[in-house]
């Protein structure tokens, strides 16, 4: 719902419960709070969107004139950029008017300025795996500039970041972390579970603000793992993952999961996960963890151990993964409304719908009536959308009700 219109309802409420007068409720809706909201998210999009394409096109000016650009020019050039950008992004932030997310925009274009200086280092002193030393030392800057700014923008950088930067180590020939093309979605399960203890972290240490943009990131990541795994049946599996791998990826965040759930189970008062887990969520959350300790324990076994692997048990397999993901959806939209988050509502939904869909066009994409196809998908598409949405407003009823 719109932010005007959930202004324009629930100020409704607000006058029929008493909490305000009518004439106040008029004050409010004049005050015009939807031009504000929407300025908060526009600048932000706007400032990213800036630094991508002044980074994109400074590195497309240099690659275009590679060889007529003398290398102390080129050099130079990047580090001026660099120290530019972020000098005046600290100004910007911290000196003249405090434009917070102007200045954090061209702190985050000094940041990808410093990516690319790395990587023309490498290439001009012919340093190798110059790229992969550029990603590691971005996400340390980024990952610290998160904090010290206490900008949501760079935690979602450094996020993802984090995950690329796996990807192509596990990618790389001499790689400490070999991993096969057909088993990187398990390291992005994996990894997509760290991201989610980094931010059940940043709430233990009083940095909740920032447990959005890992706790996105990460239960993005994993929904898409998820709902990859529920195709396994068609690929075979003939590699298995490492025993190094195994525990870094998937039996580790399983052990951190299993401590936190005996942990949320601990009824002491003076207990951290007490403190940021009220009464109410206690179930929700261990739910929660209990569905990823087994998720984690599962793909274990089923990416580390290839013997497993039958036209029985990749039926088994897929099932699970849909089950796995149901109720991941379901246990999301449960915490949404306990914590009233639309995005925890809405995004399950559509995760839902996508889900249907895809299974939709599965099962009947190999009849050779396409126009009946398509017909039936659009029908599905305006079931969906019905039913999606009634649900949700159920669902938002009863729990108001309640």
């Amino acid at each position: 719902m719109p932010f005007a219109q959930e202004l324009f309802e629930y100020s409704k409420e607000w006058v029929s419960k008493g909490i305000i007068s009518e004439n106040q409720r008029i004050e409010i809706l004049n005050e015009n709070y939807t031009q504000k909201h929407i300025s908060r998210r526009l600048i932000p999009i706007l400032s990213v969107l800036g630094v991508a394409m002044v980074v994109l096109g400074t590195i497309s000016v240099i690659s275009a004139n590679w060889d007529t650009i003398p290398s102390l020019i080129k050099l130079i050039s990047g580090i001026v950029l660099m120290v530019f950008f972020y000098s005046t992004g600290y100004i910007l932030r911290f000196r003249s008017r405090q434009l917070l997310k102007t200045g954090n925009g061209l702190i985050l274009a000094g940041s990808g300025m410093f990516f690319a200086n790395t990587v023309l280092i490498g290439q001009q002193y012919n340093l190798s795996d110059n790229s992969l030393l550029g990603f590691w030392l971005t996400f340390f800057v980024t990952f610290l500039l998160t904090y010290f700014l206490m900008s949501r923008t760079f935690g979602f950088v450094s996020a993802v970041l984090l995950i690329t930067i796996f990807i192509i180590s596990t990618q790389q020939e001499n790689s400490i972390l070999p991993v096969e093309e057909e088993l990187l979605v398990f390291v992005i399960l994996g990894l997509s579970v760290w991201l989610l203890i980094i931010s059940i972290i940043n709430r233990l240490i009083n940095f909740s603000y920032l447990s959005l943009p890992f706790e996105t990131i990460g239960g993005v990541s994993l929904y898409f793992s998820i709902f990859f795994l529920g195709f396994l049946r068609h690929f075979d599996i003939e590699e298995t993952l490492s025993t190094i791998n195994l525990l870094l990826f998937l039996l580790l965040p399983a052990f951190i999961f299993t401590l936190l759930l005996a942990s949320s189970i601990n009824k002491k008062k003076y207990h951290l996960l007490n403190r940021i887990n009220p009464p109410e969520l206690s179930c929700a959350y261990l739910t929660t963890y209990s569905i990823l300790i087994l998720l984690l324990i599962f793909t274990a076994l089923v990416g580390g151990f290839s013997w497993l692997h039958n036209d029985i048990t990749a039926v088994i397999f897929t099932i699970s993964y849909w089950l796995f993901f149901i109720m991941l959806c379901a246990v999301t939209i449960w915490i949404g409304l306990l914590t009233d988050r639309g995005l925890w509502i809405n995004g399950p939904l559509i995760f839902i719908g996508i889900f249907v869909l895809t299974r939709y066009f599965d099962l009947f994409s190999r009849y050779d009536q396409t126009g009946l196809l398509f017909m039936g998908a659009g029908i599905l598409f305006l079931v969906l959308a019905f039913v999606l949405e009634r649900t949700r407003k159920i669902i938002e009823k009863k729990y108001h009700e309640n």
